[in-house]
């Protein structure tokens, strides 16, 4: 891992950071100018990177306040590497995010969502080796017939499936996203995940929501809290994702604190339906996800690769009220208990379903099985 590199470099080291950034929002060396970086070194051949988050030097400007501490841990969470930089030089006592009020539970909120979407990225990781293709991805890498997509310079694809516009702009509350286009009607249709999202603090888990479908091609102004960071979705995709409870990758010696291997059989799933119901993922280690409409109207879900010991906790988001809302979900031609919240899918201790209205999401928990189907009643 290097700071520095010349041409020909990426042959030697497997990721790059940014360098030493100025804590400020400066787009010659500040929070902004590190999107630039890391989206160049990806072009550049090396696929994993990322900046020091509040900055490393601040000798013109004050030290790092709140908001921008905030803004970089954003960026940080939707980077091919997020770390935090408590150090640096300057004039005076450098700041630190946990110092502010509400900092360290900013901080929790994004780190949260970084453990979560480890498979996700952990896959993506496994497409970088194979192909080069970088975690954050210019647009000039997926998109290449959209010119007004190779002209953005500040939001980028977070691997095969999200869109991740972070705001740079001191003072920003809204933050203008140009959704791309693959041209001549050929898609994609985008989510917006990060205006659905809900964040429940007591355990760090995010909930999906749905709300419409917006069509490539176009500019939309969403809003953008400093606890937030603009983030869309591939229509028809199937998101790999841990359990909230899971606080560190690796093993622990405190048996208090939760690993992944300890809920490693645990796998859960963020299923962003397209407009047919159908959908799509798979993860580094075999699985293979899928969502379809059946001839017969209802929905199916299968997923294969996984252990027979495996337990699903799916969260479909999807357009149910142009379909009608779910019905009867059963597996393997048993009915699946209705339960009254999505709390009581994830405490009971077997199999179980519940559609919440409000997100428009269906949550179903299957144990030792491996499909699902959906009975849909006419709204």
């Amino acid at each position: 891992m290097a700071d520095q590199a010349i041409q020909g470099s990426q042959q030697y080291t497997w990721a790059q950071w940014t360098g030493d950034p100025s804590s400020d929002w400066s787009y010659a060396s500040g929070l902004p100018a590190q999107v630039v970086a890391s989206l160049n070194i990806g072009l550049s051949g090396m696929p994993y990177s990322g900046s020091d988050i509040g900055g490393f030097e601040w000798y013109v400007d004050p030290v790092p306040d709140l908001e921008l501490w905030a803004r970089w841990t954003a960026v940080g969470s939707v980077s091919g590497l997020m770390h935090e930089q408590g150090g640096g030089k300057g004039l005076g006592a450098k700041s630190n995010i946990f110092e502010f009020p509400n900092g360290t539970s900013i901080w929790r909120k994004f780190v949260k969502l970084r453990t979560q979407l480890f498979p996700y990225i952990y896959t993506q990781a496994h497409i970088a080796h194979e192909t080069g293709l970088p975690i954050m991805r210019h647009h000039l890498l997926t998109f290449w017939n959209d010119s007004l997509a190779i002209q953005q310079c500040y939001q980028y694809m977070f691997g095969d499936s999200f869109l991740a516009a972070p705001v740079v702009n001191q003072g920003a509350t809204k933050w203008e996203v140009y959704l791309p286009t693959y041209g001549d009607g050929l898609g994609p249709l985008w989510l917006d995940v990060g205006s659905t999202f809900q964040y429940d603090s007591a355990d760090g888990r995010y909930r999906i929501g749905f709300s419409d479908y917006y069509t490539g091609g176009q500019t939309v102004t969403v809003e953008s809290p400093i606890d937030n960071v603009p983030l869309f979705v591939m229509a028809g995709s199937i998101i790999p994702v841990l359990d909230p409870r899971v606080l560190t990758l690796n093993n622990a010696t405190n048996s208090s604190v939760t690993t992944w291997w300890d809920l490693k059989d645990l796998r859960n799933a963020w299923i962003f339906a397209d407009k047919d119901f159908s959908a799509d993922g798979w993860t580094w280690d075999g699985l293979a996800y899928s969502l379809q409409r059946s001839l017969d109207g209802s929905v199916e879900f299968t997923v294969k690769g996984a252990p027979t010991n495996s337990t699903h906790i799916l969260q479909i988001a999807g357009p149910w009220s142009a379909y009608g809302v779910p019905g009867d979900v059963t597996s393997e031609g048993s009915d699946l208990p209705l339960q009254t919240s999505w709390e009581d899918v994830l405490a009971s201790g077997g199999p179980g379903y519940y559609y919440d209205q409000a997100q428009m999401v269906l949550w179903i928990k299957l144990t030792e099985t491996d499909s699902a189907s959906v009975t849909l009643n006419s709204v």
